[in-house]
């Protein structure tokens, strides 16, 4: 089943218990998707629903998920962000080694 259903599911309260103790196994598997049922539980907790929407298919559950993808689509370009920042003081710090290793290696060189 999809993650993110069983997660809408098990907030309902629609959920049998061995949809419950899959989600919690699942939460369990790592950090990552604890955070994502964290997040999808705060969204669940914040988003005001009325007694007319239907909460198996339409409006919010689509809002949820809406949501859910614009905060992992930031997640991603934050972590793109954090990478090319961090390759480039790594070879910042490479070419500076290598530039004063080689005037060290030829001290003839004036700087």
């Amino acid at each position: 089943m999809n993650q993110v259903r069983l997660i809408y599911k098990v907030l309902s309260g629609n959920a049998s218990s061995e949809e419950e103790a899959a989600l919690k196994q699942w939460i369990a598997t790592s950090a990552d998707n604890k955070a994502v049922f964290e997040d999808i539980r705060v969204l669940w907790e914040n988003t005001v629903m009325t007694e007319t929407t239907n909460r198996e298919g339409s409006d919010g559950f689509l809002h949820i998920r809406r949501l859910i993808a614009l905060k992992q689509r930031r997640r991603e370009m934050v972590r793109t962000f954090f990478n090319i920042f961090l390759f480039t003081v790594v070879l910042i710090f490479v070419f500076a080694i290598s530039y004063f290793l080689g005037t060290r290696s030829n001290p003839n060189i004036d700087i």
